[in-house]
């Protein structure tokens, strides 16, 4: 750019209309810019629930108050305890009970929920499905 005249203007456009020009510009970039990071913290999330693979019987249920309350299971399978966030699933929460079953196979963004009393399989959905 060129240096400023004795009358204020750069390359023939004062203060003013380069402010006009360029803070639009500014704007667009970083809208632009948060909605990649947005898709890629999608795609991380999805690859990330797809490569995750677990399976027990609820032994606990209850809320991590040092987790912003979150909704917590403890399973249990082959004497090996899983801490399991339930809010990463739709309605887990309200159709689990304890002594019910969970499995998640590698590659699903869907479980299956065993259920003990009910004697029936409710197949949940992970919350990063929701919106598609």
């Amino acid at each position: 750019m060129k240096p400023l005249n004795n009358k204020g203007k750069i390359n023939g456009l004062t203060k003013t209309e380069l402010k006009i020009i360029f803070v639009p510009i500014v704007i667009i970039i970083c809208f632009v810019s948060i909605f990649i990071k947005i898709n890629r913290n999608k795609d991380y999330y999805i690859k990330s629930v797809k490569s995750e693979y677990y399976e027990g019987m609820i032994l606990r249920k209850y809320r991590d108050y040092n987790n912003h309350g979150s909704g917590m299971l403890t399973l249990q399978k082959d004497n090996q305890l899983i801490k399991f966030y339930s809010d990463e699933w739709l309605d887990l929460w309200n159709l689990c009970n304890i002594g019910d079953y969970i499995k998640k196979d590698t590659g699903e963004l869907q479980l299956q929920l065993i259920r003990k009393k009910e004697s029936d399989t409710i197949f949940v959905n992970s919350t990063s499905i929701e919106s598609d």
